[in-house]
This record gives structure tokens, sequence and C-alpha cells, in this order.
């Protein structure tokens, strides 16, 4: 089970990510917070979601995430995300993705960055940081992913075989097959390895 606390001063947001997060069985969502004013949570959480709603990112250590100091912490800011994403993984941030991300990527970025992952958007991973060229073969090599292909890829990053991810995901084996059959097309490798190697090279997924 992993712990989550969701930190927003909407709360439509709060609603709403929570309702997204009660998606996974597998998430418990420990509190919901209007912060800096107060911090509902039962007990330590493994995961913080802050929401960063407006303006620049200037750092949350009167935030009430900072009080948690083993959890790691997202934050969800407004698009576009380039413009905070980089001070807030500077500042210790080991996610971060726009405020209207789907229950698949907010999915994949906990199980991300509770493997040990850094999580931020494409955008953000590329900002200065030289493209290299790709040889297309024919068929579907650089098509974006779906967000399922990118939640399955976290969970491929995180050590998860087949039958753990059908089970994590309440689908069938052979779904979660076709899904892999997929993405490895799309990033145009042949292994597990190289398709979490190509999903950090694109920015989906970052050590």
């Amino acid at each position: 089970m992993i712990r989550v606390l969701v930190l927003a001063r909407s709360a439509a947001i709060r609603a709403r990510l929570e309702a997204a997060l009660a998606r996974r069985a597998d998430l418990l969502v420990t509190g919901a917070a209007r912060w800096p004013t107060d911090n509902a949570s039962e007990g330590e959480p493994d995961v913080v979601l802050m929401v960063k709603e407006t303006g620049t990112y200037s750092g949350f250590d009167s935030a009430p995430g900072a009080r948690h100091a083993s959890a790691r912490l997202i934050v969800l800011g407004p698009e576009p995300v380039e413009n905070w994403a980089s001070m807030a993984l500077r500042q210790g941030a080991r996610g971060t993705l726009p405020v209207d991300s789907s229950a698949a990527e907010l999915g994949a970025a906990i199980d991300a960055v509770v493997a040990g992952l850094t999580v931020m958007p494409p955008a953000v991973a590329d900002s200065g940081r030289p493209r290299t060229r790709r040889r297309l073969a024919a068929g579907p090599v650089g098509q974006p992913l779906t967000p399922r292909e990118i939640e399955i890829l976290g969970l491929l990053a995180a050590g998860l075989g087949n039958k753990a991810i059908a089970a994590r995901l309440y689908i069938s084996g052979h779904t979660v097959k076709t899904h892999v059959v997929s993405l490895f097309e799309k990033l145009g490798v042949s292994t597990r390895a190289e398709a979490v190697a190509a999903g950090v090279r694109q920015g989906l997924l970052m050590l």
C-alpha cells in the first residue's frame, strides 16, 4: 500500500485528485489539506502530491509537505510546466506534472518516484539538452505513448513483471503483454531495460 498526502489550496482540485487516486486499490490517501494553513494526515505518507496553482515555483519549505522528510514530493502545477518545474526539482521534488494530469499519469508518477526515479514532462527534460536524431523504421516507432503505456513503463522501471503489473492494474496478463509490445514498438526497443532507458531519454522517466 502506498500512502499519499494531497496538498492543494483548491477544494475542487483536492477532490479531483482524491477521486483519481481512489481508482487504485493500492493507493491510500492519508489526508487532503489546504496548505499552508493545515495538514490533515494520518501517519507518515510515502508520497506528497502538492499543487502549485499559480505563478512561478518559489519553494516548498513553508508547506506541510516539507514536514515529511522521508516522503517523495510530486509537484503539480499550471502550464507551461517548464516555467517552474526545474526549480522544483532543484529544491528536492522527485516529480513534476501538469495539474490536469490524468489518473493514469498520476499513478505512473507515484509508482516511479516510489521506485526511486524522477518524473518530469518531456518539455522539461528536453530543455537545454540537444535532441538526438532517431532513425525511424516502418511502423509506429516515434508515435507518442498512451497514458496506459506510460503507466506500464513506470511499472517496468520499478521492476515489476507482467503478472505483477496485471494484478496492480486489474487487467489481464494478455492485455499487459499487448501494451508492452506496443510501447516497445513505439520506442524502437526490444527489451525492458532498453524501454526504460528510452523512457529516460525522452523525459518520461529520469534516474
